[in-house]
């Protein structure tokens, strides 16, 4: 199973991908969500001095979170891990989502950027080889870190519905369409999001969801078919913890 509208959504979002392979859309479903119609700081990190934050406050190194990583093995005889390539950004910047970003004060992608992150894909041994399942662990300080997954999951929740170049071969565009998506029942860290991406193209539809969870100075993101998704997010939040 191919995800096109992950793809391409990623790439329209351009530099602001943060590496969260975030299937690169969201809508933030913390306990303490701020509309983002509602005014706010130039201060990207405002918010966020007042509220208690767990230990572990040094970022971790990029080596140290490659190890937190799933494994093909935890998912499955079925699976192999297939290296994940850095988005090229976008001449944009901020792409298609400039203005919802400017309601937070950022002007530049940089402003998000955190101390380290790492991402792995997970493809079927048998099939064409694209990953089905992709995840990617961020690091920085707990206090950067909720900023920023906050500011990004608020924004791409507002910036939609969104339109990206089909895939050579294809006719017209890739519409996606963002909405909530439930959280995981268990509580798996101090801040949890959770959205559905619909991409649609010709005739064809693709379902994906991405769940992302901060606990401390890492953060878990999780993007697939809404059941892989779900059956493997708290195996890869506890894995991501050890030696924390």
């Amino acid at each position: 199973m191919t995800h096109l509208g992950i793809a391409r959504l990623k790439s329209a979002t351009g530099a602001v991908a943060i590496a969260l392979t975030l299937s690169a859309c969201g809508s933030s479903q913390s306990p303490d969500h701020t509309s983002p119609t509602e005014a706010k700081s130039a201060d990207p990190l405002a918010g966020t001095a007042e509220r208690p934050f767990s230990s572990g406050a040094t970022p971790l190194t990029a080596q140290k979170l490659k190890q937190r990583l799933l494994a093909a093995s935890d998912l499955g005889p079925a699976y192999k891990a297939v290296p994940q390539a850095g988005e090229k950004d976008d001449n944009d910047g901020l792409g298609p989502c400039k203005r919802e970003f400017a309601r937070y004060g950022i002007k530049d992608p940089k402003e998000l950027d955190l101390a380290a992150e790492v991402k792995l894909g997970f493809a079927l041994e048998v099939g064409d080889g694209r990953s089905v399942l992709q995840e990617s662990l961020s690091t920085d300080t707990p206090k950067k870190l909720a900023a920023v997954y906050k500011i990004f999951f608020d924004v791409l929740s507002t910036c939609g519905p969104l339109e990206a170049p089909a895939e050579p071969g294809k006719h017209g565009k890739i519409t996606i369409e963002i909405e909530k998506a439930p959280l995981p029942t268990q509580k798996l860290g101090e801040e949890q999001y959770a959205i559905v991406s619909t991409s649609s193209w010709d005739s064809e539809t693709e379902v994906t969801k991405t769940v992302g969870v901060r606990d401390g100075n890492v953060g878990t993101i999780l993007t697939g078919p809404p059941d892989m998704v779900d059956q493997n997010i708290a195996r890869a939040v506890a894995k991501a913890k050890v030696g924390k």
